[in-house]
């Protein structure tokens, strides 16, 4: 299978898997919520976030791999690709035994520093628990992870989804609902439980599945680490992005509103995250195809997969995200039983920002293939700061728990500008070819497409009528603009390969 088939059936399957696993995480936040109260929702979310610190490392080590991995596979060298495998499993394996003990070590500090009911605290304590197993197990199956992602295997990665997301919805029906045990507790056992079991299915598959993955502790090459550590050193300012927004601002909210607010950031945030997981789509499956054509030094290729992974990922994901943008309120109203204060206004400007940041997606990915990834990730990660650092004043003075949502769209625009300029001059690209090959052809098609369907909208009443009249309205205009103005006659051609060759393949012999 060539290079974009392989890329195009890998977005279809991830946008697949997406569809049937948001479903699943719909119906378990509101189980999951309507038995566990706000409250000990909260507490939940909250002490996920807490342990969540500690797998910063592991998430920039998995990048790390991923990157070098999927390089390695571009030169073709199998006894190299093993060596560098072994190695990251060796580092991951002393990396998770740390997180354990730091995590144990710091378990009292953590539990009085946050607002908790003192009636459950000890639930709380088990919480942590149970966290820490999951996040140190998720430390050594990340190799086998990375190699998936590298192997751009989508397929067996969104089985294993769907079973961990299916499993857990059977979880919270089933036993959750009848427990009799404390119910905080009870969750947490399942969820850890189901996780756990999948990590070593993920591993099982990998063994079997990819030979480099079979590793031999006397391939472990030393040398390979301080390179791993560099790379992964800038992914984890990077990764800072993601874990400013989520498990800071928890932090924060938590401290200056309670822990009824984290229920409300928890909720915007899952919604939110919806959106990214759709977004991230072509973003895993482009991410490691454009590292293994670097590796092959084929520059010609390298970027039109770039500026078109770049912009199909921002149509794609605006025709997705903008009906939840304008019909938050009624879809979180018809999704759980009782919708926690701001959470709508924390998932409408949560989208927005991981929207805009999308604009850049392609340039990140190219940044991220060449290895040089320091001066970008020093801009993304301030511009995530900056945002906490001024709600953090702001708040004691009286601004609402959404301004930090707000802050957060309002800097996404300011660091995505100022990214792409260091993109481009680290890789030596011209600025206005960034505006000419994505923000415009996606404007071209959104903008009357939105304006469109506004107006349409307006002309019902009801909140289903004025929700279908938008969507069908922005969905067609959107997608026959795009069709005939903003895709190139190459893209469109490369989208339907795919199809013609499975229509051939369904189509019945004669």
């Amino acid at each position: 299978m060539n290079q974009s088939n392989r890329i195009i059936i890998n977005v279809l399957v991830t946008f697949g898997r997406m569809a049937l696993t948001v479903g699943a995480g719909i119906a378990i936040t509101r189980i999951v919520l309507d038995q566990l109260g706000t409250v000990d929702y909260g507490i939940f979310l909250l002490l996920g976030a807490s342990v969540g610190f500690l797998a910063l490392l592991g998430h920039a080590l998995v990048a790390s791999a991923q990157r070098h991995l999927a390089f390695e596979l571009g030169r073709g060298d199998a006894s190299s690709q093993r060596q560098l495998f072994t190695t990251i499993l060796a580092l991951f394996v002393m990396m998770a035994l740390g997180i354990y003990i730091v995590g144990q070590a710091l378990a009292p500090l953590i539990l009085s520093i946050l607002d908790i009911p003192p009636e459950r605290t000890n639930a709380a304590w088990w919480v942590y628990q149970l966290t820490l197993i999951s996040v140190a197990a998720h430390f050594v199956v990340a190799p086998f992870q990375a190699a998936f992602m590298a192997r751009q295997a989508m397929v067996q990665e969104a089985i294993l989804a769907l079973a961990s997301s299916y499993l857990t919805l059977a979880a919270a029906i089933w036993v959750l609902r009848g427990a009799d045990a404390d119910l905080l507790i009870t969750w947490s056992l399942l969820v850890v439980g189901i996780s756990m079991t999948l990590l070593g299915v993920k591993v099982f598959v990998a063994l079997i599945r990819f030979p480099e993955c079979r590793a031999r502790w006397s391939a472990f090459h030393k040398p390979l680490i301080p390179e791993l550590l560099s790379f992964a050193g800038w992914s984890l300012l990077g990764r800072m992005e993601y874990e400013i927004r989520v498990r800071i601002s928890q932090f924060l909210l938590n401290i200056n509103f309670g822990p009824r607010i984290n229920a409300s950031l928890g909720i915007g945030s899952q919604l939110s995250s919806y959106q990214t997981a759709f977004s991230n789509a072509f973003n895993r499956a482009v991410s490691p195809a454009l590292t293994t054509i670097r590796g092959r030094d084929d520059g010609r290729n390298f970027l039109k997969l770039l500026y078109s992974g770049e912009k199909l990922s921002l149509l794609l994901s605006i025709l997705f995200g903008m009906p939840v943008i304008i019909l938050v309120e009624p879809i979180m109203k018809l999704w759980l039983t009782e919708v926690p204060e701001y959470a709508p206004t924390f998932a409408r400007f949560l989208i927005i920002a991981g929207l805009i940041q999308l604009a850049r997606s392609g340039h990140y990915n190219a940044v991220l293939a060449a290895g040089n990834i320091g001066r970008f990730t020093i801009i993304m990660t301030i511009g995530v700061l900056l945002p906490v650092l001024i709600a953090a004043v702001a708040f004691p003075l009286g601004a609402p728990p959404t301004a930090l949502a707000v802050l957060f769209a309002v800097f996404a625009l300011l660091s995505t500008l100022v990214e792409v300029a260091v993109a481009c001059r680290l890789l030596k690209l011209r600025y206005r070819d960034w505006i000419s090959k994505t923000v415009l052809p996606v404007a071209v098609a959104i903008v009357p497409a939105a304006l469109l369907g506004l107006l349409v909208a307006t002309l019902f009443e009801t909140t289903l009528n004025y929700a279908i009249a938008f969507c069908l309205t922005f969905w067609g205009v959107g997608l026959i603009v795009a069709l005939c103005f903003s895709l190139t006659s190459e893209e469109k051609q490369r989208l339907s390969q795919p199809i013609k060759v499975l229509l051939r393949r369904v189509r019945p012999t004669k």
